[in-house]
């Protein structure tokens, strides 16, 4: 027995190492074991990071402000029992349904944290404010004219009002020698001054809701946010009397209303006047008309005067009511002359009716077919009930009492009605304000992943994207106006307590709906999320409510209808989006792995079959020497067993490298359970091939039956269909191997196309919700890998299968070359095998995948159908490449050799392996690791995966130089947490404001200096137009930062020549552009100042309307119709320098972002680091001094930081060097400074490349310099020559600083690469003669996107961006110094 097992181990060791290591075709064996080690080592580290990083990114995003969601069943809608969506603003809604008694048992159930109720009690008219102008110095003889217009955000027309106040030429001795018109009436005031009501503010229906208040406290943080006195609870309603007009016993409502009233209105305001005194005039007449015809006639009078005269214009201001106007306050806006505005609650009063209630019903949608094939997800229409004047305001009017009937107009009678009214009367109550509450103060969780509206204290998300016939428009956010039941109404201003809404609603079931946090499930969990179905279960069963479960819910973007406004993008919310999401990648991931083993054994088996083919021979000899059928079986076992634990190893190896380099620790268990497939696959694999093959008597293997001459036309087969037939014949010869490899092939394709399929079609269902989207950045490398797998495996398969095949027939084709066969038609013909099998088994896979993926989406789209075809394409193009060694093998047969030899099996011949063949493998394997390996650092998941499972980062030891991480979180937060910056938005306004005062709080001087913004408004009066500038020309020294540039505009197509300068006199010249024409701006403004325009315009501004603007323009030029452009700010902080004041250091960012991201790490992070410099410069100022400046107008271009570079061409002498930050806030890789040598991106760029720039400086920006032209430029034709010949600039950062900077970073230990260009906004700074070293992060996939915010934030890397930043410019001072 032991000599047996002896005798077995020997056979073993030495067949399978040595004789198999000189075999050639071990080197095809042994990169099928790469492959499937690597797939095996993939799919070890796939099924770990997978799981780690899809739980642990829904774990950060899965909850909201509350966990489960209680309605009663009526207020479950049609939509969302079948979409599964609930609309965005669904705690707005007013059902009623539940009672106190519910409430009570619910909060009574364990792990209920928090039951915070919601009472829809309705919309109130509220008491409102005039409009007035008051003249405290009034001039005899002069006649003021205030005249306003309010508009709605998309600029339709509200209301608009035109007073006078005429002061007659004898006021000073008659001080009633004055009239008004057009007003509700005027008033000389005790110290001689005038004051005329010319309007009122809006009327507007504000509604209210009954809270908990210590529940709503607990969950949102209300008791904090509350100025003055908060809710009571528990209390009894006090009583009292309503004086108001109706003298009746009434109960006082306790409630605190909101400080915002989402009033998005403009209210523009000019105050002009015009001195008559040295006119001719019946001033009599004039102040006191004696009928309504001589009263017209004055009217008629004093409008000539302003129309034929020059004004004198005392104000012309622009205001948005929602910065002004608070809700449930009776406010008045005053007008002085000269002394700007005052908002106080004295003076006029439109009293309204508060006793009628206004209580909504909910939305109606219906499906419809998208407009959009390509767009994803659901499209509805949006019903209409009707207008106001039909639906709404008759039964309002039967409501009134008589005293109120005549009450200002409250929403216009022909707005559109998108949900019901019922108008009732509730008892008699009187409001008894306790305080106000700041949206903004409250503590609500604002990640945009997990975001579930809260109903009571914002307006739902609304996007207009495309009017009514699907032209796309500029972007929109969609805000309340008005009207209570149009599309987006304001949230509830006002909060009553629970006994106020009782006593209001007079119902017992007078709850809508209740939030519910849970406690003790902060991570998602399947045991989290077992107990939250579980206490949503067991509420359901003991109040009969309907319970959702808005834990691990996620917004979802949903295009809806809008009768009258268009199409309009609304974020509704995916119940159960978390399990879906993990539940999706799990089912993807076994379905893929599922595939993946199939095809890894189907592999295995072809390849032992090949391999007891190759060996025949001499298992019949060893056979025929008396080795019995057990021995024989456990010889070859044993062999492939040997074969299989070094697969073992290196799956082993291969999947422990890979999880610690996605920064995950590895789960040993799983590693060794996936490593000893390695063996098994071998072995199962092999158990019918070796059964087969130990089971034929000795001669069938010795002398194995060839029939090459049966497959040999006697005639010579030159035509292109006897090589097809050919081909076809030879594969089918040998079934079983053609019909395995057929399968593995097809297995391949299906692999292939599934996976294609997932990255398009899963990655689509996944990104409809935001959580998704957020999840699907995590896995789309590995999917790739997992096809570069599959791809490998049916490639092997081909080339193992063919190499044996040509091994096998080479009599055979020796007799094809004796009968006349050119060695290009042999390489042909084996060619031809390759792609037939690539044919057959590739348009089986690409079906099969498609089928699939039909069964999984339930449709199919043409995108599917276009993967199929490009797998089945690519996989006969693959077995054709895969052919290309056999065939040439079988080219370079020497037919006489072959037909001399006597044998007509395959020829005993030994080649060894060569060295190259050696290296070649071991090349092959490097590159399969090393890919698995890079793609893992490439992943997000190393940036994105946190928690328990993930590997501590090594600390580096970084100098402690009192750099504060919260100061520059808390920055980041105050800059980006409004929104995107861009174009003088209110985010970017605000966020001026933010850093000019913190650099003043840290003892800078501050000033900022203007810059022209990108966006072009057009106003007719009625609308407004917004268009994108792509450049433009102004006069730099009249512009205000924070002003506007606004006048007449002349429209000039591309196809008009310029009009004479009187036309163009003090307007704004729109210039529509061609097309790209890089020389455009220069030749342009080289023409513009022949023409001398610069002196006749406001301002030059370029821009590419689409055919629609381009006829509102054309319309509207000649109607007098006004063009405003924003100016923003550059700001600049400045530290003198305590010992070199003359010479100057800059530190320079930009605070913008784009249109569609708050810029967290893209714009405030760079800001933010600014801000901690500046606070630790200010503490230990240096001698030289410090120029901080932070640019806007970066995101579409260089405008920005071109305008300063241009004013400051004279700074650069006293210039020690600026220092670019951006991006600092999360990356992969922390890039530095500029070179023209070396460039990580780049590679080395060219000598003449190089030499240009050496010699031009930075030549590629000088068509940017044309873009953006200051009209006021002294000899502005002697510029425009100079910028086309001038040096632009240095070529490069001078090597010592980019040398200082390298040296600083090795010596904290912070890795940086040297990048050509790691920052854009660097290279105007060069070209400018500025010298300029950049710190820019690369590598973080959400710059740019709406999840760039505050929890895109790397704590970590940013205190390192952080430290380099301050150290490398104390290494600078020091130098210089």
């Amino acid at each position: 027995m032991i000599h047996r097992l002896q005798r077995i181990l020997n056979w073993v060791l030495n067949k399978s190492v040595r004789d198999m290591v000189r075999q050639e075709r071990f080197l095809i064996q042994l990169v099928g074991l790469l492959v499937i080690c690597t797939g095996l080592a993939t799919f070890s580290a796939t099924a770990q990071s997978m799981s780690v990083t899809t739980q642990t990114v829904v774990s950060e995003h899965w909850r909201g402000a509350y966990d489960l969601l209680i309605r009663p069943p009526s207020a479950i809608s049609q939509m969302e029992l079948e979409t599964g969506l609930v609309e965005g603003n669904y705690l707005g809604t007013p059902r009623g349904g539940i009672t106190r008694e519910q409430l009570d048992l619910i909060r009574s159930i364990s792990d209920v944290e928090v039951a915070a109720p919601v009472s829809t009690i309705g919309y109130l008219l509220n008491s409102t404010g005039g409009i007035n102008l008051s003249i405290p110095d009034p001039q005899p003889g002069t006649v003021y004219k205030l005249e306003y217009v309010l508009k709605d955000q998309l600029g339709n027309l509200v209301a608009a009002q035109t007073g006078f106040v005429a002061v007659g030429v004898e006021y000073q001795s008659n001080p009633g020698m004055f009239a008004t018109y057009g007003s509700t009436g005027g008033s000389r005031g005790p110290r001689g001054e005038l004051f005329n009501t010319i309007g009122q503010l809006p009327v507007m229906w504000t509604l209210v809701v009954g809270i908990d208040p210590v529940a709503e406290a607990a969950l949102t943080g209300l008791d904090q946010a509350v100025s003055g006195e908060f809710l009571p609870q528990g209390q009894d309603l006090e009583q009292t009397i309503r004086v108001a007009f109706d003298h009746q016993k009434a109960s006082k409502i306790p409630i605190i209303i909101s400080s915002q009233s989402f009033l998005d209105q403009t209210l523009q305001v000019n105050i002009e006047s015009v001195d008559l005194s040295t006119e001719e005039l019946d001033w009599q007449q004039l102040i006191r008309p004696e009928s309504e015809a001589a009263y017209q006639d004055a009217w008629g009078t004093i409008f000539s005067f302003f129309a034929a005269g020059q004004p004198v214009v005392h104000q012309d201001v622009h205001l948005n009511l929602k910065d002004w106007v608070q809700p449930l306050s009776q406010q008045n806006l005053t007008f002085y002359p000269e002394q700007g505005m005052e908002i106080s609650d004295s003076g006029y009063l439109q009293v309204t009716n508060t006793n009628v209630l206004l209580y909504p019903a909910p939305y109606a949608y219906q499906e419809i077919q998208s407009p959009d094939s390509n767009r994803e997800g659901l499209v509805l229409a949006l019903e209409s009930k009707g207008t106001w004047g039909e639906a709404v305001a008759p039964f309002i009017r039967e409501a009134q009492p008589e005293m109120f009937l005549q009450q200002p107009v409250d929403v216009p009678p022909k707005s559109n009605v998108f949900r019901q009214m019922r108008v009732y009367s509730p008892p008699p109550f009187v409001l008894d304000v306790k305080g106000r509450y700041d949206f903004e103060k409250l503590i609500i969780p604002d990640d945009p992943l997990s975001y579930v509206p809260m109903g009571i204290y914002e307006p739902p998300y609304a996007a207009l994207l495309y009017d009514e016939q699907y032209q796309p428009l500029e972007l929109v956010r969609l805000t309340p106006d008005l009207n209570p039941a149009g599309f987006i109404p304001r949230p509830p201003l006002g909060l009553t307590n629970l006994e106020g809404a009782h006593y209001l609603l007079e119902r017992e079931d007078f709850i809508d709906a209740i939030r519910v946090r849970l406690s003790g499930i902060e991570e998602y969990t399947p045991e989290n999320l077992a107990k939250v179905e579980r206490i949503a279960s067991e509420i359901t069963e003991r109040t009969q409510l309907h319970v959702d479960i808005v834990a691990g819910s996620s917004p979802q973007k949903v295009l809806v209808l809008v009768p009258g406004v268009g199409y309009v993008e609304e974020n509704w919310t995916t119940l159960g989006a978390a399990k879906s999401i993990t539940g999706g990648v799990n089912t993807a991931n076994i379905l893929l792995l599922g595939i993946f083993y199939v095809a890894a054994i189907l592999f295995i088996t072809h390849s032992v079959q090949l391999n007891m083919q190759a060996q025949r021979e001499e298992i019949g000899l060893i056979k025929a020497f008396g080795w019995k059928p057990k021995e024989m079986v456990l010889n070859l076992m044993g062999e492939l067993f040997l074969f299989g634990g070094i697969g073992m190893v290196l799956s082993f190896v291969a999947g422990w490298a890979l999880t610690w380099s996605l920064g995950i620790i590895p789960d040993l268990k799983i590693l060794a359970l996936t490593a000893t497939l390695a063996p098994l696959l071998y072995i199962l694999g092999g158990i019918v091939p070796i059964r087969a093959m130990v089971r034929r008597l000795p001669v069938e293997n010795l002398n194995p039956e060839i029939e090459s001459e049966k497959s040999v036309h006697h005639r010579n087969p030159v035509g292109g269909m006897n090589m097809i037939r050919l081909a076809f014949r030879q594969l089918s010869r040998r079934r079983i191997r053609f019909v395995l490899t057929l399968i593995l092939i097809l297995a391949g394709a299906t692999l292939s196309s599934l996976v294609i399929n997932i990255l398009v079609n899963l990655q689509g269902i996944l990104k409809i919700t935001f959580l998704g989207n957020y999840v699907a950045l995590v896995i789309e490398q590995f999917h790739i890998l997992m096809v570069l797998v599959a791809i490998l495996m049916s490639g092997l398969v081909v080339l193992e299968n063919l190499y044996l095949s040509v091994l096998e027939r080479k009599r055979e084709i020796g007799l094809l070359k004796a009968f006349g066969w050119s060695r290009f038609q042999i390489f042909m013909e084996i060619i031809l095998e390759g792609v037939l099998l690539g044919l057959i088994g590739g348009g089986l896979g690409a079906l099969a995948g498609l089928s699939i993926i039909g069964v999984i989406m339930q449709t199919l789209n043409w995108t599917d159908g276009l993967v199929a075809l490009v797998v089945w394409l690519g996989m006969c193009l693959w077995g054709g490449l895969c052919a290309f060694y056999p065939a040439w093998q079988a080219s370079r047969f020497n037919p006489q050799e072959i037909i001399s030899y006597s044998g007509m099996g395959i020829q005993k011949v030994k080649p060894q392996i060569s060295s190259w063949k050696i290296l070649g493998v071991g090349i092959l394997g490097a590159l399969l690791l090393g890919s698995i390996f890079l793609l893992g650092r490439q992943s997000p998941v190393v940036k994105e995966t946190v928690g328990g499972d993930r590997i501590p980062r090594q600390a580096v030891e970084l100098p402690d130089y009192g750099i504060s991480m919260e100061n520059m979180m808390d920055h980041i937060q105050k800059i980006a947490g409004n929104g995107s910056r861009v174009d003088r938005n209110r985010a970017e306004t605000q966020a001026a404001a933010y850093l000019v005062s913190t650099f003043q709080k840290y003892g800078f001087s501050v000033h900022t200096e203007a810059v022209a913004t990108n966006s072009v408004t057009i106003h007719d009066g009625e609308a407004s137009l917004v268009l994108k500038a792509e450049g433009g020309f102004y006069h730099e020294t009249q512009l205000v930062p924070d002003g506007v540039v606004a006048g007449e505009f002349y429209f000039q197509t591309q196809d008009e020549s310029l009009p004479p300068m009187d036309i163009l006199r003090d307007r704004i010249l729109l210039m529509e552009m061609p097309g790209s024409d890089p020389e455009f701006f220069k030749n342009t403004a080289i023409s513009i100042v022949e023409h001398g325009v610069q002196d006749a315009v406001r301002a030059v501004v370029f821009i590419k309307p689409n055919p629609v603007e381009r006829e509102a323009l054309i319309a509207h030029a000649s109607g007098g119709a006004i063009a405003s452009i924003p100016v923003g700010e550059t700001i600049v902080a400045t530290l003198p320098g305590t010992g070199l004041p003359d010479q100057e250091i800059w530190i320079a960012t930009h605070y913008d972002t784009n249109s569609n991201s708050p810029g967290a790490n893209d714009g405030a992070s760079g800001a933010a680091v600014a801000l901690e410099l500046a606070r630790l410069l200010a503490d230990q100022p240096p001698a030289m001094t410090v120029r901080i400046i932070l640019f806007t107008q970066t995101a579409a271009g260089y405008e920005g930081v071109i305008t300063y570079v241009n004013s400051h061409a004279g700074d650069v002498d006293r210039m020690a060097g600026v220092i670019y930050l951006d991006d600092l806030g999360a990356w992969s890789t922390l890039a530095v400074s500029n070179s023209l040598t070396l460039g990580d991106d780049l590679g080395e760029i060219s000598p003449e490349l190089r030499r240009q720039l050496q010699e031009e400086g930075r030549f590629h920006l000088r068509n940017h310099w044309f873009i953006r032209i200051n009209l006021d430029q002294p000899d502005l034709q002697g510029w425009l020559n100079t910028m086309q010949t001038r040096k632009m600039g240095i070529a490069e950062t001078p090597n010592q600083i980019m040398i200082t900077l390298v040296d600083t970073a090795a010596r904290l230990g912070i890795p940086v690469q040297i990048r050509a260009h790691p920052c854009m906004n660097q290279s105007p700074l060069l070209a400018g003669g500025f010298p300029t070293v950049a710190i820019c992060g690369q590598g973080n996939d959400l710059v740019g996107t709406p999840f760039d915010d505050s929890a895109n934030i790397d704590r970590n890397f940013l205190y390192k961006a952080a430290t380099l930043a301050y150290a490398s410019l104390q290494a600078f001072l020091g130098e210089i110094k």
